[in-house]
């Protein structure tokens, strides 16, 4: 988050919903990211679903654990191209994955999350090509340990660093104005209505 967000951010209730999305989603819900991982209690994610009716959004619970839910919030259409591209088939291959369907590939994540949390299985980066990060830095980032990389932002980056941090930047910016459009008096369904009608070049 820039200071100017994070002076905002500040004077949210950070327990509401809306302050979570801010944090954790604001790429997706401005249409610049295909996914984000979020961390719900039951009542924000019922209230969640609520907000997504009606948009190209749509929620997945990937591991649930002492009544928090981690919520992976993607974009349907934007994931299923992903998903069908030639480079994501061969690397999804690579990691088991019989099928590149949305719902078989996450029902797929899902339990080798579980497996991983178990400890009966390494972290599926994996993970990382369902959140939108470029291939060549997900294999970067197995390939040396998550070390050696060239800069760090909302992923580690080994190729191209330049075009990355302007990635980042354009994100802290949709932060930053989804923020200001909250402290304005904005609710969350009227954003997420807005930039479900904005066209993003």
């Amino acid at each position: 988050m820039s200071i100017e967000t994070l002076k905002l951010f500040a004077q949210l209730d950070r327990t509401k919903l809306e302050s979570v999305l801010i944090a954790h989603c604001a790429p997706v819900i401005s249409k610049l990211k295909v996914s984000n991982l979020v961390v719900l209690n039951k009542v924000q994610l019922i209230q969640l679903m609520s907000y997504l009716k009606g948009t190209s959004i749509s929620c997945f619970i990937l591991y649930k654990e002492d009544g928090s839910f981690l919520v992976l919030l993607y974009r349907r259409e934007w994931l299923g191209r992903l998903l069908h591209s030639s480079v994501y088939k061969k690397s999804f291959s690579k990691c088991g994955y019989s099928s590149c369907k949305i719902k078989n590939v996450l029902e797929t994540l899902k339990g080798h999350y579980e497996e991983f949390k178990k400890g009966s299985r390494q972290f599926p980066h994996e993970m990382g090509l369902i959140l939108g990060y470029p291939v060549e830095d997900v294999e970067g980032f197995v390939n040396h340990n998550g070390k050696d990389f060239l800069c760090n932002g909302y992923w580690k980056v080994y190729e191209r660093a330049q075009e990355k941090l302007e990635l980042f930047n354009s994100y802290s910016c949709a932060q930053n104005e989804i923020c200001k459009m909250i402290y304005q008096g904005r609710k969350m369904t009227e954003i997420l209505d807005l930039y479900e009608h904005k066209k993003i070049s």
